[in-house]
This record gives C-alpha cells, sequence and structure tokens, in this order.
C-alpha cells in the first residue's frame, strides 16, 4: 500500500455555489476529517465555522490518494473552506505471539501511526517556538494571575507574571471604540527611529523661543506666547479693519480682521453645528469652545415657556402618557459630573413623549444624558433626593444629587452607580389618564412677573414656582412705580420676613418643593428702609415673588 506523505491539511476559496472539494490527503474513515466553512469576510472561528457530517456535508474517499468532500449547500463566493485530517489517537491492531503478520496490517498500521505523526507536525507548525540552537530557556507557563500579562524576566530565561501595567497605558473599552477603518496602516505607516521620537518630543516641549527647525517652535513655545499675549490685550477705540467692531491693539485681532477677504469655509461644519467653520481650523477652535458646559448646572437650561417665561415643554399626552414639546425650541439639559469638564449637555430637537407611566401615583420624569448629548427620557414613581452630602441611597431607581460633589447616584437595589440624570417634571396620573404635569423651571429659578397689587390685608397669597426641589432662597421684591419720597420710580426693597414700622407686623413665607406663599396674619403696611418708618402707598409699588434653587 503506498504512504501518502500529503499533509493533513488543505484551504480551498470557493466559487459561487461552489459544492465539492477534493483533498490529497489519506483518511481511512469518512470521521476522519473536520470541515469548516469561513465566511467571506469574516474572522474565522473553530467553533461556529465546524460543520456536521451528513448535516453539512458527505465525504467520499479514493484510497490513500484523499478523496472528495460534497457540501449540502453550495459556498458563496470567496468562502474558505478548510479541511483537516482529524485521525482518533489509537490502535485497532494487536499482534500477537506466533500469530499471522500479514504485510497489509502492518503496512496500514504504521501508515495510521505515521499520519498522525505527521499531523501533529502540521500542528507544531502554527505554534510559537524558540530557535533549536537556544539552550537553557523555561518555556514553562506561571500560574494565571487575574490582571496580568506574561513576559521575559530579567535574565531572560523563564516568562513571568507581570502586573506593573503603566497607568498611562490602562483604558477601557469606551477610550478606544474605533472601527477598522480607522486604525488601517501598513508597516510602512509606523515604522519610527528614535530620532522621530525626539523630534515629536521636541515639537510638542521645547522651551519658549528655542527653534526646533528653522523660524519653527514648539507647541509650548506658542502656547506661553498666547497666554502672554492674551494676559496684555487691549482694545482699539477706532477698529482698525474699519468695521463697527473694536479689535485688539496688539495686532492679534487686526491679523484676523486682515485675513477675512481671504476666508474660506468649509462645506460641513467641524463642530457638527449648523453654520459652515473656516477651514484653516481658528473658527474650528472658537466652535469647539462653544459646545463646553457653562450656565446653571444639574437643569433644564433651555426649553419652550409661556407668556410669562414659566417651563410649558410637557404637557398631558393620551392615556398614560406625557408629551414633550422640543421641535419648536430645542429642550437642552445640563447634567453635572463632578468637575465641570465631567458634566454632559444633551439636547432633544423633536417633539417626543414618555409612556408606560404609573396609574394614581405622582410620577417623576427623568432624562439621562449620554456621553455624546444623546437624551434618554424615563419616569418612575421615586421621588428624587437632593442632599449637600453623603452615601447615595440604593433604593431601586432613587436619584440621589450630593450638592457638595455635584454628582448624582441612582440605585439599583444593590449599589448606586454615577449617573448624568436629570430630573425634569412630574405627571400625576388616576386610573387611566394624565390629570396634571408640572414642567421644572428652567436654570433652577422661578421669577414671577410683576404684580401691580400688593397684599393690603389678611390672607395667604400662593405661587407655582416648580423648581422641584425645595428653595434656598425664597423673597418678595417691590418696585417703585410712583415717586414716594425718599424713593424714586425704579428702586427696589427686598421684602424680609419680619417687618418693622410703628409696630411690628410679622409674616410667614412658606415653600415646598413646587409652591411658595406668602402668610400675612395682619394687615401690612411696608415701612421703607430709608433710616426711619415710612408707611408706603400701595398704589405705588409693584411686587414680585423670586425662588431659587440655590445651588
Amino acid at each position: 500500500m503506498a504512504f501518502n506523505i500529503n499533509p493533513g491539511k488543505q484551504q480551498f476559496t470557493a466559487t459561487a455555489s461552489q459544492t465539492v472539494f477534493t483533498f490529497n490527503f489519506a483518511i481511512f474513515a469518512t470521521t476522519d476529517i473536520k470541515v469548516y466553512k469561513t465566511l467571506a469576510g469574516v474572522v474565522a472561528n473553530d467553533t461556529t465555522d465546524l460543520l456536521t457530517l451528513t448535516t453539512h456535508y458527505t465525504v467520499s474517499i479514493n484510497g490513500t490518494l484523499g478523496g472528495t468532500v460534497t457540501l449540502v449547500s453550495g459556498a458563496s463566493v470567496n468562502d474558505t473552506i478548510t479541511l483537516v485530517r482529524s485521525l482518533p489517537i489509537t490502535r485497532t491492531t494487536d499482534y500477537v505471539t506466533n500469530g499471522d503478520l500479514f504485510a497489509d496490517t502492518l503496512d496500514l498500521d504504521q501508515d495510521y501511526q505515521t499520519y498522525l505523526v505527521l499531523d501533529q507536525n502540521v500542528q507544531l507548525q502554527r505554534a510559537i517556538v524558540v530557535p533549536e540552537s537556544l539552550g537553557n530557556v523555561d518555556l514553562d507557563i506561571p500560574a494565571p494571575v487575574a490582571n496580568s500579562y506574561l513576559r521575559w524576566n530579567a535574565t531572560a530565561d523563564a516568562l513571568e507574571n507581570d502586573t506593573s501595567i503603566p497607568d498611562d497605558v490602562v483604558t477601557t473599552t469606551a477610550n478606544v471604540v474605533l472601527t477598522n477603518a480607522d486604525v488601517v496602516l501598513t508597516h510602512a505607516d509606523v515604522v519610527l527611529t528614535h530620532a522621530d521620537v525626539v523630534l515629536a518630543n521636541k515639537w510638542a516641549e521645547e522651551a519658549e523661543d528655542v527653534e526646533v527647525a528653522t523660524g519653527e517652535y514648539s507647541a509650548h513655545h506658542w502656547a506661553i506666547k498666547a497666554a502672554a499675549s492674551a494676559a496684555s490685550l487691549t482694545v482699539d477705540a477706532t477698529p482698525t479693519d474699519g468695521s463697527a467692531n473694536a479689535v485688539s491693539s496688539n495686532s492679534v485681532f487686526d491679523a484676523l480682521a486682515g485675513k477675512q477677504s481671504t476666508l474660506t469655509f468649509d462645506s460641513v461644519p467641524t463642530n457638527g453645528s449648523t453654520n459652515p467653520v473656516e477651514s484653516n481650523g481658528i473658527f474650528d477652535a472658537i466652535a469647539a469652545i462653544s459646545t463646553s458646559p457653562s450656565g446653571v448646572r444639574q437643569t433644564v437650561q433651555s426649553a419652550s415657556v409661556d407668556t410669562s417665561g414659566f417651563a410649558n415643554f410637557i404637557s398631558i399626552g393620551t392615556g398614560l402618557a406625557v408629551n414633550i414639546a422640543a421641535t419648536t425650541t430645542p429642550i437642552v439639559i445640563h447634567a453635572a459630573g463632578g468637575k465641570v469638564s465631567n458634566d454632559r449637555i444633551g439636547t432633544i430637537s423633536a417633539d417626543t413623549s414618555i409612556t408606560g407611566l404609573t396609574a394614581n401615583t405622582t410620577n417623576y420624569l427623568y432624562a439621562d444624558v449620554a456621553a455624546n448629548g444623546t437624551v434618554t427620557l424615563s419616569a418612575n414613581v421615586v421621588a428624587h433626593l437632593e442632599q449637600f452630602g453623603g452615601t447615595p441611597a440604593v433604593t431601586n431607581n432613587l436619584l440621589t444629587f450630593n450638592i457638595g460633589e455635584m454628582k448624582g447616584y441612582t440605585g439599583n437595589g444593590a449599589t448606586a452607580p454615577q449617573t448624568w440624570r436629570v430630573p425634569i417634571g412630574e405627571a400625576i396620573t388616576n386610573a387611566t389618564n394624565v390629570t396634571s404635569v408640572v414642567s421644572y423651571a428652567l436654570n433652577g429659578m422661578y421669577i414671577e412677573a410683576w404684580d401691580t397689587t400688593l397684599p393690603s390685608s389678611i390672607g395667604t397669597y400662593s405661587r407655582n414656582s416648580n423648581l422641584g426641589v425645595i428653595p434656598l432662597i425664597t423673597y418678595m421684591e417691590i418696585e417703585n412705580t410712583t415717586a414716594q419720597s425718599p424713593f424714586n420710580v425704579g428702586d427696589r426693597q427686598v421684602v424680609s420676613n419680619t417687618i418693622v414700622s410703628a409696630a411690628v407686623y410679622s409674616f410667614t413665607l412658606n415653600k415646598t418643593k413646587n409652591t411658595i406663599s406668602l402668610f400675612l396674619p395682619n394687615i401690612i403696611n411696608y415701612p421703607l428702609n430709608s433710616g426711619s418708618n415710612t408707611t408706603i402707598t400701595l398704589a405705588s409699588w409693584k411686587k414680585r415673588f423670586i425662588a431659587q434653587r440655590g445651588w
């Protein structure tokens, strides 16, 4: 019987609908071969690519010359078909003393064992090995240690675990999410010499006024120059370019003004806005600055308002749902994340809704802001908690906002991880519908429109502040509308909790998360704080209530 010396592995690139693949290595049974089909463009996987005999393919044997594999369903163009001999490591022939010793039996037994050795050699060719001439090297792999990697030891004669991964290379998956197109580089793209690295370092960090190349300086040099220039900016009384805008006399803005006739603009804005930006990067940088977080934190910063300026972006929807108005006036949400650079700004630019509210209770409405500014709306029946500090509650869905940290945490029943969640309002429901809604005040502030009628009798005067939190700052402000000595039109006073006149007239200013109210137990005469008590003329003054979150 002829011995087939061909290695027990072959690969084929399939044509469209190809089913028959002829192999040139010997097998003894149809079960002695593994068949893998790797789809075009997909990374090979021994688990998912492995086919099943009869279900996916059949095998015919052509003696020791090889045979054919026939797929039940044809392959697609450029699929990779891999055929691998897989002989069981066993012996079926047992020789006995004085027994028959036929040539075919002995030859077949020797061929089987030799094929096993040949297949092991094929596997060995895929292994990592050290040069044969290298001695005194221990290739034993040490026991696994969590969060470590293998390296050669200091004497280069054994492998060891190393847990000293530098902090500057520890990154999360979120830090390195790249598409294949982002990282397609040839070897030539990334071949750097030591001199290249040294030069790159100079371009970044060379000292001020030290040239890196003739007439060219480092980023560090220009950063120092820019800081010095900013500190010394002055403004011309007469603009250099003759426009209506004054420009800096030290020529920084003069240069920009002179360049305006040659500016070109990108067809696609760098910062994703609707305004094209100048292609040489000057205005690209300004556009990038404009997206930085600013203003009051942990609040809805802007949204639809009514004629009095009060937020009204939430309205009653159909059934147990609320509508969110954002198409005409986009909703801008600022979610605090500790330091300002960790804050997130989210925008809702189209009308939407929150559905599936819980019946017969108060539902609290929330906006979660992702790192890319995407906003996800939700509702639950757990009231949010604001505190100056302390351990966040782990109660499921409970948002705890620590004012001192300017961080929010949402409980999941076991822990309370940091979240960028902002309360935006409330909805009260009955069994089937929403009966009323509250849009929380923008920027944590309620300022009432001026009211020309001042309280003059015993009673309670209430307003819906809709802050969503108990305000730290509440007061009533009055303004003179008709001159009354010693005050002039436009002069203002803040009315405090105790008013002194010829007698003492006290009042109570009550506050809840969404209301403020003034209770007058006595008729009041509003004395003026002008060095002496003066009874005001009610018709000469107007008032308004003001409530501020205070943080």
